[in-house]
């Protein structure tokens, strides 16, 4: 409704459904509650990188070999790595 404008009815109406100060606030304090509950400590997230950083190394390592041992780049069937050790 482009270049309709508002009357004092629609105006009041959206003001009545609006949220106050209390209702704000107790939804950031619902959301603060939920944040403390799954909040990590710095060990916990530095020993998760650690381990991330472990399997992303175990990974790269993978991959190089199979790139080595994929010498032809033919597919079988069109979609399968022929593997031949």
């Amino acid at each position: 409704m482009i270049g309709k404008k508002s009357n004092i009815k629609d105006v009041c109406a959206l003001l009545d459904t609006k949220s106050n100060t209390d209702e704000v606030n107790k939804a950031l304090d619902e959301i603060h509650n939920e944040m403390d509950k799954i909040l990590v400590t710095k060990n916990e997230l530095n020993g998760a990188l650690l381990d991330q950083a472990a399997i992303n190394e175990a990974l790269c390592a993978e991959n190089c070999s199979a790139r080595w041992l994929w010498k032809s780049g033919d597919l079988v069937n069109g979609f399968a790595v022929p593997w031949e050790i």
